[in-house]
């Protein structure tokens, strides 16, 4: 097939906006007017629904006239599924999860079938591969039955076909017939999302915010996938600066004695708060010692601890109005009074740092935000290694503000947050002043 250079056509606009109602609006006039076949991807079955247990999502109740299907595991996983609603030409809505798992036939059915392709929110398109490690590889170069290339380390497969699902190379000959496994320096392979599918495709929107901070931005640039940004007026998209000069007005950033004595402490203040930083000043809530009796809290979990607990309670919170994350090693460690228990009848305080798209926390009025978050240096350096910089400010700053939303801010209204990290607190406060 001949490999297309059409532009990605991205929506990079702030949470808020209207971007996911503005592209289902240009779904469905492609589809009343030009009987255009879509494939939307989200990553939450709230949007794209459930296809094993029979729950519609977003997609259906807004376009139920496009009348989206939604795969369901027939046995072997819903891949199967897939190429068959595709064959048949039906509108299909999946997760992030499912259309990861697409091989070279799935992406050639969707190709000849000319669909148009919808991704809500960046994909993860990199990513360590544990399915291969390099003694493997190694015995499968000198069986001939994989090569790797001296230019970028992509693996292809050179030997005989293997039919049985079951056996123990099938996913490895599965991928590298999608271009998706790579040799990564002595002893790595990575996996990247088959780049086949956005280039041969016609049509292809992807749907986020802070597009250059993601890993899927620096994976098409790998690629020499190119895109380009549709103009917000277009899909009829709030305007960035009025949502943000609504968030100014609301936001009160938190100062706090106590964290401010942490902070000044002998350390690398860039890193200050991340998942690093975790293991060498805190214990894991499962740390034992050589008795399997629970460890200790260290003093900077307590003096963490107290830094919350004194926000909940000056701020008069609660735990049905707060909302607070650490990475989740740590949750228990840093529960404390007012907020450690869930609220009868409400929602868990504890919130995943990486959650998106949930909107069940928008009248909580209080957000803690106790990480420093960084993409996996392995994905930072084998880009490096290609020639590819990552924007780690932006990564960082675009998943801070997609937690932060998930409170009484996204709805203009008013919300007090404290960031333990000043890296992060200073690259919000640029955000906001930009």
């Amino acid at each position: 097939m001949d490999v297309r250079q059409t532009p990605v056509k991205v929506v990079d606009a702030i949470m808020g906006s209207g971007k996911t109602t503005g592209i289902f609006k240009t779904m469905g006039e492609g589809y009343s007017k030009e009987n255009k076949k879509y494939f939307y991807v989200s990553l939450f079955n709230s949007e794209v629904g459930d296809g094993n247990k029979n729950i519609t999502g977003r997609v259906h109740e807004e376009l139920p006239y496009m009348e989206f299907k939604m795969p369901r595991n027939v046995g072997q996983g819903k891949k199967e599924n897939i190429k068959d609603l595709m064959k048949k030409g039906h509108n299909i809505s999946t997760t992030h999860a499912s259309f990861r798992s697409f091989d070279k036939e799935a992406i050639d059915i969707m190709v000849e079938k000319g669909y148009t392709l919808v991704i809500d929110e960046s994909l993860d398109c990199i990513t360590q591969y544990d399915g291969l490690k390099v003694f493997d590889l190694n015995l499968l170069i000198g069986m001939n039955y994989v090569s790797v290339s001296e230019e970028d380390g992509k693996l292809s497969w050179t030997g005989d076909e293997i039919t049985e699902e079951d056996t123990t190379f099938y996913d490895v000959m599965k991928l590298c017939r999608t271009e998706s496994l790579y040799k990564y320096g002595d002893d790595l392979i990575m996996w990247e999302y088959p780049p086949l599918l956005l280039k041969m495709l016609e049509d292809v929107y992807v749907i986020t915010y802070l597009f250059e901070g993601s890993i899927m931005c620096s994976w098409m640039n790998k690629n020499g996938i190119v895109y380009e940004k549709l103009p917000h007026n277009k899909l009829g998209l709030r305007p960035e600066h009025e949502i943000k000069q609504g968030i100014k007005d609301n936001l009160e950033i938190l100062k706090s004695n106590g964290l401010q004595s942490i902070r000044q402490e002998k350390t690398k203040k860039e890193h200050q708060f991340s998942s690093g930083w975790y293991k060498r000043n805190c214990v894991t809530d499962s740390a034992k010692d050589k008795d399997k009796q629970p460890l200790p809290d260290t003093d900077m979990i307590i003096r963490m601890r107290k830094v919350i607990e004194s926000a909940v309670s000056r701020t008069k919170s609660s735990n049905k109005s707060m909302f607070w994350t650490t990475f989740k090693d740590y949750q228990k460690r840093l529960s404390g009074k007012g907020y450690k228990q869930r609220p009868r009848g409400g929602l868990e305080p504890f919130l995943a740092c990486n959650t998106k798209a949930t909107n069940d926390y928008r009248d909580h009025t209080l957000c803690v935000y106790s990480v420093n978050v960084f993409k996996t240096p392995i994905e930072i350096n084998y880009l490096k290694s290609r020639g590819i910089e990552f924007d780690n400010d932006l990564y960082s700053l675009s998943e801070m503000i997609q937690f932060i939303f998930r409170g009484s801010i996204r709805k203009g209204e008013p919300m007090k947050l404290l960031v333990f990290s000043e890296r992060m607190e200073k690259l919000l406060i640029k955000w906001l002043e930009d």
